[in-house]
């Protein structure tokens, strides 16, 4: 129903009373949901994982390279804490610079020191 003529405050507060009816909560509950979506969407490139063992510096160092070269995808476990275990980040290693990689996963360009990185792997083609 559209109202094509002036509405005063009477008219207005009658529809208030009688007519309108406020969702109240349930609206709320429609942001908290996509919020709490557009939070986990965030964080869905960091997988908790069991710890896989401590790679040497120079086979890190080395599997970065082969990495860059060949435009692979990477999996990389470092020692950063996500409820006790090693985090894991998926994506394309864009570079190394001055002792920092930086990794685009789905959410952007993450960075960390690369003593952080626990071990790291080519991801397959999921």
């Amino acid at each position: 129903m559209m109202i094509k003529h002036p509405v005063d405050d009477k008219t207005a507060q009658w529809f208030i009373d009688h007519d309108f009816h406020d969702r109240g909560m349930m609206k709320w509950h429609g942001f908290m949901l996509s919020d709490h979506k557009a939070s986990f969407e965030s964080q869905r490139h960091l997988v908790a994982m069991t710890p896989l063992p401590q790679q040497s510096t120079q086979l890190i160092k080395d599997l970065i390279a082969q990495l860059i070269s060949k435009h692979q995808g990477a999996i990389i476990q470092v020692n950063y804490l996500n409820n006790n275990q090693p985090v894991e980040l998926r994506g394309l290693i864009k570079g190394v610079q001055s002792g920092e990689l930086f990794i685009k996963t789905r959410n952007g360009i993450e960075s960390f020191e690369l003593d952080a990185i626990r071990n790291i792997r080519i991801a397959s083609n999921e």
